[in-house]
């Protein structure tokens, strides 16, 4: 039996994160500095157009930016992408509980 999953992108790009030490990554887009809110509407974009895709080709898509909505970003994130031993453990027990065996 194969599976193909597709993960969306979860994020602290957002106003629910507290930015520690205001450590970013930032992207540059034509030489420029893209803004934390704007690298967040990007990735909104992006979950976006691959959930679109799985429910036009029947692919199970699991939205992770969503699931991981429901938790202190505070308490997922080590910084805005990186996420700490309980977000891991939290980003483990959402797929393990999406999957069918």
């Amino acid at each position: 039996m194969h599976f193909l999953f597709f993960l969306t992108q979860p994020n602290a790009y957002n106003d629910k994160y507290i930015i520690k030490d205001k450590m970013f990554m930032y992207s540059k887009y034509k030489g420029k500095r893209v803004s934390i809110p704007d690298t967040g509407k990007l990735l909104e974009l992006l979950n976006t157009q691959v959930m679109n895709f799985c429910v036009e080709k029947k692919l199970t898509c699991i939205d992770m930016k969503s699931e991981i909505d429901n938790y202190n970003y505070n308490r997922v994130f080590l910084d805005e992408m990186h996420m700490t031993p309980y977000g891991a453990k939290i980003f483990a027990e959402i797929i393990n509980s999406k999957i069918e065996w």
